[in-house]
């Protein structure tokens, strides 16, 4: 069998902020299936951090005080859904590849591009007393990987 180049990998109509999903996208590209996994561990316990800010020097950066926490956030549910999506791609290269083992399979591929499409408005209602309603509104998205060998 020949070696696989580059797989294309879509998620479609997710309940996941879009905000918080491109904060992710920017820690994951073009790095190693390896790489990512371990980041994306370290969101989900709470040990790592993403910066909100747009005129951050620092991508990673770890804020300590207080008065700067609001404006980092721990993506946890977008996490959860992109680690899914890495360990489906892992096993859909693995049957391409009868023989490679797992860990040969991150060290090989990296995430060259991941892409989040805003999707459909929902606007949700409840109602409360002397006629007044709160609105809710929910954003769909899309998420699209595209993974690529190392050469």
């Amino acid at each position: 069998m020949t070696k696989l180049q580059s797989l294309k990998y879509t998620i479609n109509k997710l309940n996941v902020s879009c905000k918080k999903s491109i904060t992710l996208t920017k820690q994951m590209k073009k790095k190693s299936l390896k790489k990512s996994i371990q980041i994306l561990n370290e969101i989900i316990v709470n040990r790592f951090n993403l910066s909100n800010r747009k005129n951050s020097k620092k991508k990673n950066y770890a804020i300590s005080s207080q008065l700067k926490k609001s404006n980092s956030c721990f993506p946890k549910k977008s996490s959860l859904v992109f680690l899914k999506a890495i360990k489906n791609m892992v096993n859909q290269l693995k049957t391409h590849h009868h023989k490679i083992s797992e860990k040969s399979i991150l060290d090989a591929y990296y995430i060259d591009n991941v892409t989040v499409d805003r999707g459909k408005k929902f606007l949700r209602k409840i109602y409360r007393a002397y006629g007044r309603a709160n609105n809710i509104i929910h954003q769909q998205c899309s998420i699209t990987f595209f993974i690529k060998a190392y050469k």
